[in-house]
């Protein structure tokens, strides 16, 4: 292993710019009782910064950061610099180059402000620094000798023994060693001069590690014996971690493996204390040849282990890139600044020389144009807007005789079709027909097949157009319902020897949307592309969600690509106006209708999507839609005036309360159930088993698990018992102990064949457990019946507990008791609120209206409304009882404000009128 030093930062960032400064009681006292913010505090707080870099980094950015503030609170540009240079100093330290070099340039702009030179070498060797650690050797040569140009120019020793050293450390990276130690030997008598230990230290250990990597250990130990006590003495941890490490790579390639490792263990234990990640990857690289070469495999192993963690966190990708982007953005910043100097100037001089002299004249001149101009324009407007309105009324009615033409031309077409259809069908289903004789009767099902669709794509065009087809919203299986689409094109594809790629990048799930417009946006554009594309030809069917600036998914993405003969560019404006035909013939010697892609383009605006069409003769179309999830359109077909007035007062109604005289609508699909598994294969196929009758939503780890069981409320949650991030156990005990969650079984899958492992399992919560390999027609019967015993739980729940008025429990409830509870009290304190509905009760238990309807359902078999009326009603059968008030009184106070709203669902509930309930139950 190669013997790399890696502080060589470190002691650039202090001399040239600072004493080296140990920290006292004396020094923080000093601090601490300094009266004023003033420079001189600013110093003081520089000067520790520095001084603890060795001992403790996060105090240098601390006392740096410090500093900063106050700095540019009393403007003052060297504290400022010298702050910038201390940050840049603790980013080092951490390895993460590319901010100490951000902070080395704020500091060079300062340092060159100020002409303060001394701070511009430091800057220059800072970002060599980091080219070398970037392994661009040329760029960090260029700075380092900038650097040390600077330093012999203003006679600072210090600098220059620096620079020296820094220069034999890059070609000791670039194994050029003798090189390398006539730069460090060089860089060491100019420090023996300067008489700075620090300094000293590093230059010892630096001619030390060369003659180990030259293989002279006697020589190399020498210098690192030399190194280690005044290290020790100046207290600096860093410089005593490195030279740990040396000596205890030394040691181990002259075979003394026992010392060896003493000094790695304990260099690692330093490193670890200032938390220098460098100096763990060296550490265990080094602890892992050694117990290599003693044949201990396993602790080699351990450490090879230790050496890739550590190496994961520190190696980023193009460091000479992104030094070079802030350098140049450095220098860029400044020649802009010059030029917009210079400009704003000139421009200045400009506007003072003729401002006076034409100001009057062209504010004259160009009012005169803009009135003339106006006048002119509205005469001309008032012209175009007759003619406009003529032209319009002429086309709109146009318009309509042409869409009632072909209206009722193709209702005309459909009755014999159908009458064509019918037998054509009939006669293949027979098995007494020859081949001839079925290849024919297939040709004629084919083509008024092919002229039936055209018709109804006549008839989609003519509703469109009048405005009378709407949009209708379901919730369905969208992936699977793509490849349904996607596979009736496969047959085509084969035998048109096209290849067919299908992309689906669709998440498992329900989705509202219109399929039957859906559906016939996507059969045009492949019918389209399939058309135009010669055999071994591409085509591509991608389609994925879409998702706004957010992240949030809000609509799908529909891309139909080809290989085909594409359009020509002055035609590719029109291709989607009905009827037009493009002059290039489909592959089939086919010219089409021209309805194809104007139909796709009506009903994605009908959809409130859009269409964007790509393409290049001879290469290739393509064409890509957007459909929106939740289109700002009606659910249904446009409404008349006096349908629209009703429907409005019956949502105001329902908004109200319960005035409404039915019950408020409340969905819930079919039962969702909840895989987590992080193995995806067996994910996919446990979902592949059970989507036929429920609807299956995946999660890779228990994590992910949990936020998908607060989301969707499963009936029923499957687990794998060992999985990353979070185990089978405790996403368990988490749904068994969260009140949103806890009545919803668990089945747990595992491995393990352990009574022991199965008692675990079972002592969290889990209703069940399945031993892997398991038939899944068994598992498909345990979730039948977990459901179904759920279901009947709820039932019994429902009528002995659900909906009684609020008791007075003395035993310690459950977590599902709790949540009724918590239900019951916020009914029973809204009780005669007309306006209280699922809306706020659902506010009021911190819960979705979904994620409420499916949880009170569960547990009671009823619904929030049907839960909410009940309470209502079982109140108002007391209050009627007790003859608190009379009938209307008593209607009014549990929340019902009509009273024969009130009287039907008393009576539906009881099965006698409120007036007659007390009568009934004293008889």
């Amino acid at each position: 292993m190669s013997l790399r030093l890696f502080f060589l930062f470190s002691v650039i960032s202090i001399h040239g710019l600072y004493a080296q400064v140990k920290i006292t009681d004396s020094l923080i006292v000093l601090l601490n009782n300094y009266p004023a913010n003033d420079t001189g505090k600013v110093s003081l707080l520089n000067n520790i910064s520095t001084s603890a870099w060795g001992a403790d980094p996060k105090l240098t950015k601390q006392y740096a950061g410090q500093a900063l503030l106050l700095s540019q609170e009393l403007n003052y540009t060297k504290g400022i610099a010298d702050s910038y240079a201390g940050i840049s100093r603790y980013y080092w330290t951490q390895t993460e180059y590319d901010q100490s070099t951000n902070f080395a340039l704020k500091a060079l702009k300062e340092y060159e402000q100020i002409h303060n030179l001394k701070g511009v070498s430091w800057c220059y060797a800072s970002i060599g620094t980091n080219y070398s650690q970037a392994n661009n050797f040329d760029k960090a040569i260029y700075y380092h000798n900038r650097a040390l140009a600077l330093n012999k120019k203003i006679n600072n020793l210090s600098g220059v023994g620096r620079n020296l050293n820094s220069l034999g450390y890059i070609n000791e990276l670039q194994k050029n060693y003798p090189k390398a130690l006539e730069y460090y030997k060089r860089g060491l008598d100019i420090r023996l001069t300067v008489g700075n230990k620090v300094d000293i230290t590093l230059s010892y250990a630096n001619v030390g590690s060369i003659y180990y990597l030259m293989n002279q250990y006697s020589r190399a130990l020498e210098f690192l014996f030399k190194a280690l006590p005044l290290a020790q003495a100046v207290d600096n941890k860093n410089y005593i971690a490195l030279i740990y490490q040396n000596i205890g790579e030394v040691y181990y390639k002259t075979g003394k493996y026992d010392e060896g490792e003493r000094y790695l263990l304990n260099a690692l234990q330093l490193g670890n204390e200032i938390g220098d990640k460098k100096r763990r990857e060296g550490v265990y690289d080094a602890l892992k040849s050694l117990e290599q070469s003693r044949g201990n495999y396993k602790a080699a192993f351990h450490y090879l282990e230790l050496l890739q963690g550590v190496r994961d966190t520190l190696y980023t990708q193009d460091r000479s890139r992104q030094v070079a982007k802030m350098e140049t953005l450095y220098e860029t910043n400044k020649k802009e600044q010059t030029i917009k100097l210079l400009e704003q100037q000139r421009h200045i001089q400009l506007m003072w020389r003729y401002a006076l002299s034409f100001g009057i004249i062209l504010v004259m001149i160009a009012t005169l144009i803009i009135y003339r101009l106006q006048q002119s324009r509205a005469r001309k407007t008032k012209q175009l807007l007759v003619v406009e309105q003529a032209l319009n009324d002429k086309l709109k009615e146009v318009d309509k005789l042409k869409s009632r033409f072909f209206a009722n031309i193709s209702h005309e077409f459909r009755t014999p079709l159908t009458l064509l259809l019918a037998p054509i069908e009939e006669k293949l289903s027979s098995n007494n027909i020859s081949n001839s004789e079925k290849d024919l009767l297939m040709l004629m099902r084919r083509n008024a097949n092919r002229l039936l669709d055209l018709v109804n794509q006549l008839l989609d065009l003519s509703k469109l157009e009048v405005g009378k087809m709407g949009i209708t919203l379901r919730k369905y299986r969208l992936k699977e319902f793509m490849n349904t689409i996607a596979a009736s094109f496969n047959m085509l594809a084969e035998n048109k020897k096209i290849h067919f790629e299908k992309k689906l990048i669709i998440p498992d799930g329900s989705y509202s949307f219109d399929a039957d417009i859906l559906e016939k946006i996507i059969n045009n554009l492949l019918s389209n592309a399939f058309k135009f594309t010669p055999p071994g030809g591409l085509i591509t069917l991608m389609v994925e969600m879409n998702q706004n600036s957010s992240g949030i998914e809000d609509g799908i993405k529909i891309k139909v690509s080809d290989t085909g003969k594409g359009i020509p560019r002055d035609e590719q404006n029109e291709i989607f106006s009905p009827f037009y035909q493009i002059k290039n013939l489909a592959d089939d010697g086919n010219v089409g209708t021209g309805l194809g892609l104007s139909l796709v383009k009506e009903l994605t605006k009908l959809y409130g999507g859009s269409v964007n069409l790509i393409s290049t003769e001879n290469l290739g179309t393509s064409v890509t839609v957007y459909i929106p999830l939740d289109p700002a359109v009606k659910e249904s077909a446009p409404l008349e005036p006096e349908a629209r007035l009703v429907a409005t007062l019956k949502n105001q109604i329902t908004e109200s309360g319960n005035d409404t005289h039915e019950d408020e609508p409340e969905e819930l699909h079919d039962d969702i159930i909840l895989v987590v598994e992080d193995n995806a294969d067996l994910r996919n196929f446990i979902s592949s088993v059970l989507q036929k009758e429920f609807t299956v939503v995946c999660a890779a780890d228990g994590k992910d698990g949990f936020e998908q069981a607060l989301h969707h409320i499963p009936a029923l949650i499957i687990s794998d018992l060992m999985m990353p991030v979070m185990d089978g156990l405790i996403l368990t005990e988490k749904i068994k102990s969260d009140e949103r969650t806890s009545h919803i079984p668990v089945v747990l899958l595992t491995a393990k064949n352990e009574q022991e492992s199965k008692l675990e399992g079972l002592r969290t919560g889990a209703d069940d457990y399945l031993t892997k390999p398991f038939s899944t027609e068994e598992l498909r019967v345990r979730i039948i019946n977990l459901i179904e015993q759920r279901r009947r739980l709820a039932a019994k729940y429902g009528e002995q507990n659900a909906v009684i008025p609020t008791p007075l429990l003395k035993h310690e409830m459950s977590l599902e008791e709790k949540f009724l509870q918590k239900a019951r009290t916020i009914v029973e304190s809204n009780i005669n609120d007309f306006a209280f509905g699922v809306e706020t009760l659902s506010a009021e238990m911190h819960l979705s209206r979904t994620q409420l309807l499916r949880k009170l359902k569960a547990l009671t078999g009823l619904s929030p409304n049907e839960f909410i009326k009940d309470l209502r009603l079982k109140r108002a059968a007391e209050l009627i009882l007790s003859k608190a008030d009379t009938i209307s009184q008593i209607g009014y106070a549990v929340g019902f404000n009509d009273q024969s709203y009130f009287t039907k669902c008393f009576k539906k509930q009881f099965g006698v009128a409120p007036s007659e309930y007390g009568i009934a139950e004293k008889v």
